[in-house]
């Protein structure tokens, strides 16, 4: 059993480890990629010039959204895996570090189980821009931890909220469709 819990651990390690990679090499291709944005200046500009700008400003909207979408993927992993690591093991097997890591990132409380983490409330509510329909609230109850929420109509283009709660906590989402 020791054997075990100290193999979970080393791929624990690793796991983190080729997840915080991935986020510095992600953070360098975005500063390799930064871009000085003028501020101010005319709207009136000529078509060519206003319509480059447009294009530059999405493609690089484009990859820092696919960048932070794959990080935020990642940590959700290395989060749900790290729970399943932890939650197999009991109180007397944790030094005062780990017990530490469980209360602050998993739990309210010392070494919960997932069936007894709190969850918390996540509403979200799409409004149709028609204005012929009633805006509608979505109930999503979900444990503690950092998600992405998504909203997309047919007609229009998807919205991404990225949110971080705390257990016992709630949250409401607007989403303008």
């Amino acid at each position: 059993r020791w054997k075990a819990i100290m193999a979970g651990r080393c791929w624990l390690e690793a796991s983190l480890d080729r997840s915080s990679k991935l986020g510095l090499e992600v953070l360098q291709k975005a500063k390799r990629r930064s871009k000085t944005w003028r501020s101010g200046g005319s709207s009136c500009t000529r078509w060519d010039t206003s319509h480059a700008e447009v294009l530059d400003h999405f493609a690089a909207h484009m990859t820092l959204d696919n960048a932070f979408a794959k990080i935020v993927e990642c940590m959700s992993e290395t989060s749900h895996q790290c729970k399943r690591f932890y939650s197999s093991a009991s109180a007397a097997e944790l030094h005062q570090q780990e017990q530490t890591h469980v209360c602050r990132f998993h739990s309210k409380r010392l070494l919960q189980t997932s069936s007894q983490i709190q969850t918390t409330a996540l509403t979200s509510k799409r409004a149709y821009s028609t204005g012929l329909s009633e805006p509608e609230d979505f109930l999503i109850k979900v444990s503690p931890g950092t998600y992405a929420v998504t909203a997309a109509m047919q007609d229009a283009g998807p919205q991404t909220r990225v949110v971080h709660i705390d257990a016992g906590e709630s949250m409401r989402l607007t989403f303008d469709l």
